[in-house]
């Protein structure tokens, strides 16, 4: 089981990096060509159907609609993203535990840091969007400030 862990993270991180670190820039620019025009696919596909609105308040209602399912796949990526990377720092600091010689500690302490910070991102992406629509009320600002409100 961890050998297959172990694996999968290999082979998403060779993946990941062989769209920027290719040997020429032709190949380069082939990649990150390839990668914008999935992206666009995915927005266009996912956003389908905004022309039919009539305001400003119907033309919002209906982009938030329909790009919701981004951020519901940013978030499944992001925590299995961040699984598998804490994971594979366990194991990479109990290898470094048991050889200290041979496993570094920083390889262990990265892939924690980075599977920590992609768990948090969908919380603190809710934080955010919470903060932009305004989720607060008036009695609990007057609450914590002891201000009165307006």
């Amino acid at each position: 089981m961890i050998n297959s862990i172990n694996t999968l993270g290999h082979h998403i991180s060779a993946v990941a990096g062989s769209v920027m670190h290719a040997r020429t820039k032709s190949a380069v620019c082939v990649r990150m060509l390839a990668t914008s025009a999935l992206l666009g696919a995915v927005f266009v596909m996912s956003t389908a159907g905004i022309a039919e609105a009539n305001d400003l308040k119907s033309y919002s209602t209906t982009v938030s609609g329909k790009t919701n399912i981004i951020t519901d796949i940013v978030s499944y990526v992001s925590y299995l993203g961040g699984a598998i990377l804490s994971a594979l720092g366990v194991v990479d600091m109990k290898k470094h535990v048991e050889n200290p010689g041979q496993t570094p500690l920083k390889n262990g302490l990265a892939k924690l840091g980075f599977g920590g910070v992609l768990l948090a991102l969908p919380f603190l992406s809710g934080v955010m969007a919470d903060t932009m629509a305004g989720g607060g009320d008036a009695a609990t600002f007057k609450k914590f400030t002891n201000k009165p409100t307006i």
